[in-house]
């Protein structure tokens, strides 16, 4: 009965316990074949120059990690940016030399990162991409090298080669059959990752960056091994110790270490005694390579500190968003000004409407509340006339306004430079009902297939009648029916003739990584606000002119009185008393 209690224990903590052994049987056979004098010396050979350039070689070549990481995030959908990217590899690297098995960092990487974006299993997606692109990109130079210098494992590796070929080949046809025989998690398994691999990692700006990163890594890591080896007093000819190392890296990537000790040393010990070199000078220049690399990656340490640190201090130190926040009262609180006591909700598009009016607004700072992604969840749309997409819909926590906007992710953002971006207000009468009086839902449509074919977000806003509120807005109905526009209507009813803010829409866009965005739109304010809340707006893509019979004078007053990009004179002349009876569709020009 307890054999069968311990079997939990033993499948929960087996592979640990294996790649535990592995390196304890590794060094206690080094041990016995050298003795302890080797790692002795590797120790005592540590001196300030080396661990200066450890440390300058590894800042390259986690900095070349963290675009890779970076990169790979962003096709996959789980964006980063790289400074941040850059300080969680250093976390990770940190504790993959300290812990057992070496992948603890990456784990913890990959958990953190997800739990970030608001998907976890897309977080450790994209780092079990990253390690695997950067580890095969490192064999292929790996055979490249030693196909290419003199080294022990030349005459073989040609051999080693079409089997490492042949196995891979045989297994993925296993995984093919299986997946053929009704095998749903194989098959589900299988098509994620032509999926990842076909939409993300060999998208044309991809691949290449990946390559160029994981070469930058392994030179910098060999570098590093080239220093260590010539502070131990290894004279041997600078290609074959170059070969002789890459044989050394190629065994480090395999998990059966503690803390990185074990293959390591054991793998230096057999090639440099192959070669001729002496396996205690393979120890030695292992052993001084580990502790350099140690020191090369204390900053982690000390980020892992500073998070404890603000998380025992409590949220309110932490730096990282938690949850939405409440609702603002006024746009002096939002901008961290004093408020006004009874003052009511002030947006930015009154202060751009104050302007043209010739009147002062107050200004507009940069500085936006980070918010976080909460959920992605892709969804096959098919709109009113059949067309068909898929979309992964976004949500937020910590928008300003505790509002449920939702960005809908198109086509391939990754790829596109940038990516094209549509902020769209709510309208329930014309995006779902298909009023006429509005172009909104002509507008969506659109939309949703430009932005497919060129990579970027829609952002769906829920600002129903310009911030007005659906109930206020079929009000302001009423009054453009007696005679008013849409702008005078909505001050009538006590508002202002444009309440929408897009502070919560910046938030997403940097949440998305989108800081800078080609925006689809004849509003000359989404771009204004935009980028006074930090998104660089690279260029204003105008939309197509949706004119009908009942919507001309709605697009007449648009453009007149708010500055929208239209062709005034036409809107102008169909809004006249003897108006087209049909629909009109125009194309702007600029």
């Amino acid at each position: 009965m307890a054999l069968l209690r311990s079997v939990p224990a033993v499948r929960r903590f087996g592979p640990s316990l294996l790649r535990l052994a592995a390196g304890v049987t590794v060094l206690w056979f080094l041990v016995r074949l050298v003795g302890a004098a080797p790692f002795e010396d590797g120790l005592r050979a540590v001196t300030w120059d080396a661990v200066v350039a450890a440390v300058t070689l590894t800042a390259l070549t986690t900095v070349c990690s963290a675009w890779r990481w970076r990169v790979v995030a962003r096709a996959l959908g789980v964006d980063i940016g790289l400074p941040a990217a850059a300080w969680a590899y250093y976390r990770s690297l940190f504790l993959n030399s300290v812990l057992p098995g070496g992948v603890l960092g990456d784990v913890h990487r990959a958990v953190t990162h997800g739990r970030r974006a608001g998907d976890v299993a897309r977080g450790v997606s994209a780092v079990a991409w990253e390690r695997l692109c950067g580890q095969v990109i490192q064999a292929v130079v790996t055979a490249v090298v030693l196909l290419t210098l003199p080294s022990p494992v030349r005459p073989a590796l040609p051999y080693v080669l079409a089997g490492v070929t042949g196995v891979a080949g045989c297994a993925a046809l296993v995984v093919r059959g299986a997946a053929r025989r009704g095998r749903p998690r194989l098959a589900r398994a299988a098509r994620a990752v032509v999926a990842d691999l076909r939409h993300g990692l060999l998208a044309p700006g991809v691949w290449p960056q990946v390559t160029l990163a994981s070469v930058l890594v392994v030179a910098g890591h060999t570098a590093t091994f080239v220093v260590a080896a010539r502070v131990a007093g290894c004279t041997a000819p600078l290609g074959e110790l170059v070969a002789l190392l890459m044989v050394v890296q190629t065994a480090v990537v395999i998990p059966l270490s503690i803390g990185g000790w074990g293959l390591r040393e054991g793998a230096a010990a057999w090639a440099f005694a192959a070669a001729g070199l002496g396996a205690a000078n393979g120890v030695a220049i292992a052993t001084l390579y580990a502790v350099l690399m140690l020191a090369a990656v204390t900053p982690g340490a000390g980020l892992l500190l500073g998070d404890a640190v603000r998380r025992r201090r409590g949220p309110g130190h932490s730096g990282e968003s938690r949850g939405p926040d409440p609702v603002p009262q006024t746009i002096e609180a939002v901008r961290g000004l004093p408020a006004i006591p009874g003052d009511r909700p002030r947006y930015a598009a009154d202060e751009a409407l104050d302007l043209a009016r010739g009147r002062t607004a107050r200004p507009v700072t940069r500085a936006v509340q980070a918010a976080a992604i909460r959920r992605r969840i892709r969804i096959p749309l098919r709109l009113a006339d059949g067309y068909s997409t898929t979309a992964t819909v976004v949500s937020f926590t910590g928008l300003i306004d505790a509002q449920q906007h939702v960005a809908l992710e198109l086509g391939r953002p990754a790829a596109a430079r940038p990516p094209l971006v549509r902020l769209h207000s709510e309208c329930l009468t014309g995006d779902v009902f298909g009023s006429q009086r509005c172009d909104c839902g002509p507008q969506l449509r659109e939309a949703v297939e430009r932005i497919t074919e060129h990579g970027g977000y829609v952002l769906y806003l829920r600002q129903e009648g310009r911030g007005i509120g659906l109930y206020d807005k079929l009000d302001a109905y009423a009054l453009q029916d007696r005679g008013l526009d849409t702008y005078d209507a909505n001050l009538a009813l006590g508002h202002r003739a444009d309440e929408r803010d897009y502070t919560s829409a910046a938030q997403m866009l940097h949440a998305l990584g989108a800081n800078r965005i080609a925006l689809l739109s004849n509003n000359p304010d989404k771009g204004a606000q935009l980028a006074r809340l930090g998104v660089t707006v690279a260029t204003q893509v105008p939309t197509a002119l949706h004119l009908t019979g009942t919507n001309a004078a709605y697009l007449a007053t648009k453009a007149r009185r708010g500055g929208h990009d239209l062709l005034s004179r036409s809107l102008e002349r169909a809004a006249e008393p003897h108006r087209h009876a049909g629909p009109v569709h125009l194309e702007t020009a600029d």
